[in-house]
């Protein structure tokens, strides 16, 4: 009555509690492998790859198009952690240095070559690597996105929470992905940022990279 308008959104792909994934629903949660064990893990977040967890959000933006309370809908962590089950699907993708012996490596050889390369040091000494590890996996969310909104039917506007440093590459996200997708606002993530970091860092990387009519 007063001219209000209200926003609901959804955590997308990130899970609370962060400590334990006991008693969720059985989705297939992103994986991180060991440097040291080889031993492969489970983390809090769904994996990209997890239809189930699509279809989920898909059915979220339906319900909240239909409600007439809800003027605008929301995503959070459109992204992943450590998620080495998409190394088979990046190295299709992506033209990236490999072995030889690369089609004889064990699954876990092989998740620890890509981690060797995309996180630190490593990243630092391979820097085209890196940079498509993340374009891969920003890509691969956006066309998330992107299916969401065909499967939703959702008229009302979308924004996603981007993160605000480097406008979120390093974490697999890419703002002109998402606008590309669909998405209609972005809200990019500022808690962690000091003046310094705002002035120097966020106010020339993001017009740098995002230009008008982008």
């Amino acid at each position: 009555r007063r001219g209000l308008k209200f926003g609901a959104w959804a955590m997308a792909y990130a899970t609370l509690p962060t400590t334990t994934n006991a008693k969720k629903p059985e989705y297939d949660f992103a994986q991180d492998i060991s440097r040291t064990t080889r031993r492969i893990s489970d983390t809090t977040f769904v994996s990209l790859l997890d239809r189930r967890r699509m279809e989920h959000l898909a059915a979220f933006m339906s319900a909240m198009q239909l409600d007439p309370n809800v003027d605008f809908v929301g995503l959070d962590y459109i992204r992943t952690e450590s998620a080495y089950e998409l190394v088979d699907g990046f190295v299709r993708k992506m033209p990236v240095d490999l072995p030889d012996n690369w089609g004889q490596m064990s699954k876990e050889d092989r998740w620890l070559y890509v981690a060797r390369r995309v996180e630190p040091p490593g990243c630092y000494e391979n820097r085209s690597f890196w940079e498509m590890w993340n374009w891969y996996r920003a890509h691969l969310g956006a066309e998330l996105v992107a299916e969401m909104l065909r499967r939703s039917q959702l008229k009302k506007p979308l924004w996603t929470f981007v993160l605000s440093w480097r406008h979120g590459e390093e974490h697999g996200q890419d703002p002109i992905m998402f606008t590309d997708a669909g998405v209609s606002a972005l809200a990019p993530m500022l808690y962690h940022a000091n003046v310094g970091q705002f002035d120097d860092f966020i106010l020339k990387e993001w017009p740098a990279y995002v230009g008008p009519g982008q």
